[in-house]
């Protein structure tokens, strides 16, 4: 009996281990296992292995000993898929484990067909109107601008002054006789920004000596010496309509007049005209001396006004492939404001208390951008031919940025010689204290001088920060 049961025990072991060994043989026969996890948004994803098609994700496949490309994709919509890709090695008879994180989506070639072809629609309606617009506006301006020859026909029936700068240009008011302030204008620790400001009150005294004969148009001039010569000149002193800026620009500006309650704001420059008295050109490029006086009329159109700013300008500088090199001597004079207001209660109080005629000269000097260098420095001087508000002007404000190294520029502002504001900005951002000095607020308008404190506000990359002092570095 008990030879029996051992027997059929040993018979049972036997057996045991033949199942072993033949499932052995068939793992070894079928290869390696490779488990393809995927959870929560990667579910469901195809999984390929070595370009055929194996499930649906996760999954464990049988794959053979060796190199492995493994590709999981997710259909997102019907042009968009969102793919994950690893090249494996895998060993014989192991089992391995693949993570699955699906890349960001990104089309299927059916997909970016279509997706071209919405591009390229899109693209076109943009283009239809963008044409649109700019007939709308062109239509509107056609009107505008034979408004502003009514308002400027006007003027010149009121004007008993002619002006000998511009005989056929509307016309710029001229400085009451007698009028001569000489105005005080701060020193500087920079030589460079000191020389020009020293050259400027050089100027500016002489054309408040004698105003009508210090800035008059020259007697000669030369014709145009290249093609490109009137538009690097137009483009120096900006006289590029808001019109004929692109789409970018045309909102930048639009956004930038909204906080000022402007709503659909729009300029453009008429009766511009220029007078060559130096300049030479090589290659089409202007290259050398320039010398060049520019006339020009800015309408500034929005819902609460129309206003006409003429200006005469002459500009000094040194070219190089038609770019200045060094600095630009830039003076200006404007004057003969026209302004119709649109609201008429405004229109009543303005005409009412009206600050009268009114003129602006100006010098500066300064660096082009593609100079890289911050040092500018300009002097703007006003006389009101209203005797009621001379005192407003009685001294030239001034401006100058210095550079401080680097990305780093300081910015000080004057009324005759005291310092009333400054600035420090870093990569053209507000970066450190501005500072408000204490001073007297000459008005003459429509409410009573007034004195402000000094206030400091700490600013750190364009952003006001809470710190007292303000070491912002």
């Amino acid at each position: 009996m008990e030879s029996n049961v051992t027997r059929l025990e040993t018979r049972w072991v036997l057996w045991v281990i033949l199942c072993l060994l033949l499932a052995s043989v068939e793992v070894a026969a079928q290869g390696s296992m490779l488990r393809v996890s995927c959870e929560g948004e990667t579910a469901g994803a195809e999984v390929s292995a070595n370009g055929q098609f194996k499930g649906d994700c996760p999954l464990d496949i049988q794959v053979q000993a060796g190199a492995l490309k493994l590709r999981v994709v997710k259909k997102m919509d019907a042009a968009r898929v969102r793919v994950f890709e690893q090249e494996l090695r895998i060993g014989e008879g192991v089992v391995k484990r693949v993570d699955v994180v699906l890349g960001a989506p990104e089309f299927t070639p059916e997909g970016r067909k279509l997706e071209e072809e919405r591009l390229r629609r899109e693209q076109l309606a943009t283009q239809v109107r963008e044409q649109e617009l700019r007939k709308a506006e062109a239509e509107a301006l056609v009107v505008l601008d034979k408004y502003v020859d009514q308002l400027l026909q006007a003027k010149r029936a009121r004007s008993a002054v002619q002006t000998p700068e511009c005989p056929d240009c509307p016309p710029l008011v001229l400085p009451p006789s007698g009028r001569a302030i000489r105005a005080l204008l701060p020193n500087f620790s920079d030589p460079q920004i000191q020389e020009w400001t020293r050259s400027i009150e050089r100027d500016l005294a002489a054309y408040l000596d004698n105003p009508q004969e210090s800035f008059r148009l020259p007697t000669q001039v030369q014709p145009w010496p290249c093609d490109s010569a009137q538009a690097s000149v137009r483009r120096l002193v900006g006289l590029v309509n808001l019109a004929d800026e692109t789409p970018q620009k045309r909102e930048e500006y639009r956004a930038a007049m909204k906080p000022l309650g402007e709503g659909a704001s729009s300029y453009y420059f008429r009766d511009v005209r220029m007078w060559p008295v130096q300049m030479a050109c090589k290659g089409d490029k202007l290259e050398g001396p320039v010398d060049v006086w520019v006339y020009s009329m800015m309408v500034s159109d929005n819902p609460h006004y129309l206003a006409l700013y003429p200006s005469l300008r002459r500009l000094r500088f040194t070219a190089a492939n038609g770019e200045p090199v060094g600095a630009i001597y830039h003076v200006a004079k404007s004057g003969g404001d026209v302004t119709e207001y649109k609201d008429p209660a405004t229109k009543k109080m303005m005409q009412e208390n009206g600050v009268g005629e009114f003129e602006t000269i100006s010098f500066s000097y300064n660096f082009a951008p593609s100079a890289g260098n911050a040092r500018s420095v300009s002097v703007s001087n006003s006389t009101y031919a209203d005797s009621k508000y001379q005192d407003v002007s009685k001294e030239a404000t001034t401006s100058a940025t210095l550079s401080l190294g680097g990305s780093r520029t300081e910015h000080l502002h004057y009324q005759g010689p005291q310092l009333t504001m400054r600035i420090l900005k870093k990569d053209d951002k507000l970066h450190g204290p501005m500072v408000v000095y204490s001073q007297t607020i000459k008005t003459g308008l429509f409410v009573p001088d007034f004195k402000t404190p000094e206030t400091v506000t700490c600013y750190l990359d364009g952003v006001v920060i809470q710190a007292n002092p303000c070491n912002v570095q």
